[in-house]
């Protein structure tokens, strides 16, 4: 299993800045390397029929819970809880967006690093984005269950995770999934079969139901420089 951590960052974006913005959250690891412990996984933009409109994912990875907590201590003790280096990118990044929210989360025993995933070539023109609200105590024992069975009946249809983690400081009971659909057109067929297929709709989206609360599903395109597109870290 993997000592590593992960932020997760969803954004609103003002007006028609969304790709700009992405732009500019694929900058900030160059920024930050010689001074934050993180590296980008993926910079991502929610396709507003499917999601919230002119959102954003990011999902940043860190060394276990020392590479947070030097993180969290970096920031709170700068003048002004900013790095002075950083306070133009602040002042750009904040011009262009309405409202944040961040989840620290933890990954599944099956889910791959950044470094793991690029090696693998995992990447999408398109990708999956499903937060999965469950009963309290249950996260743990859920995400493991994906790892067995949606896994492998993904992979079937040429889908691979870029990653699967649990929402930390709750109550084990939320979990996220990335999913990359190698091409559009893959994942219309797949949201096809599934729609036709009951079997196959209850593996995927039905079978947990004793568990499962709700599932937000919205579809993610990449920024023009995600680093699992690119094949690399930026």
């Amino acid at each position: 299993m993997s000592n590593k951590l992960y932020m997760h960052d969803h954004v609103q974006i003002a007006g028609t800045h969304r790709t700009d913005y992405m732009d500019l959250m694929t900058s900030l690891p160059g920024l930050l390397r010689s001074k934050r412990p993180m590296e980008c996984l993926g910079v991502f933009g929610t396709i507003g029929s499917t999601g919230q409109w002119h959102t954003t994912v990011h999902i940043w990875e860190f060394e276990g819970w020392a590479g947070i907590a030097n993180d969290f201590e970096y920031d709170v003790n700068k003048p002004g809880l900013t790095n002075p280096d950083e306070i133009e990118w602040w002042k750009n990044s904040a011009a262009m967006r309405f409202w944040g929210r961040s989840r620290i989360l933890i990954p599944a025993s099956w889910s791959p690093t950044i470094d793991e995933a690029l090696a693998a070539g995992i990447k999408g023109q398109c990708y999956e984005h499903q937060v999965i609200s469950l009963q309290p105590g249950s996260a743990r024992d859920f995400i493991e269950r994906v790892g067995r069975v949606r896994v492998p009946l993904a992979a079937r249809h040429g889908i691979r995770p870029v990653g699967a983690w649990r929402t930390a400081l709750a109550e084990d009971d939320e979990v996220i999934i990335l999913w990359a659909h190698p091409t559009w057109d893959g994942w219309g067929k797949f949201e096809a079969t599934i729609d036709a297929d009951t079997e196959m709709l209850k593996q995927w989206r039905l079978g947990d139901r004793d568990i499962v609360r709700t599932t937000q599903t919205s579809i993610l395109f990449p920024a023009r420089d995600n680093p699992l597109n690119l094949g690399r870290r930026i």
